[in-house]
């Protein structure tokens, strides 16, 4: 099973390009915020049709980086589960490179 991050701040509708290819049991957890609420009616018709659970978090606390340190947290959860196989971050964010 694996599990996609996505930054949505960064990556806009962009980043879920493709996921209405994804397997039922792949997981989608799209991370946003007030800088980034907005999705596009095309992407938005993509996601009605997916079969993969989509999460949605909505990061409140602004500040440089809020975001990021959520879907920091979030991933080392997810890693500690067990359950994916593997874990892709969606992102523009270079710091989240290895």
């Amino acid at each position: 099973m694996r599990a996609f991050l996505i930054d949505f701040e960064n990556v806009k509708s962009a980043g879920l390009a493709g996921i209405e290819d994804l397997a039922p049991d792949d997981h989608v957890v799209i991370l946003y915020s007030v800088n980034s609420n907005t999705i596009s009616f095309e992407m938005h018709q993509k996601i009605l049709q997916s079969k993969t659970p989509i999460e949605y978090f909505q990061i409140r606390r602004g500040g440089k980086n809020s975001l990021d340190f959520q879907l920091s947290s979030l991933l080392g959860w997810l890693l500690s589960s067990g359950k994916y196989s593997h874990l892709f971050i969606i992102s523009n964010d270079n710091g989240f490179e290895i």
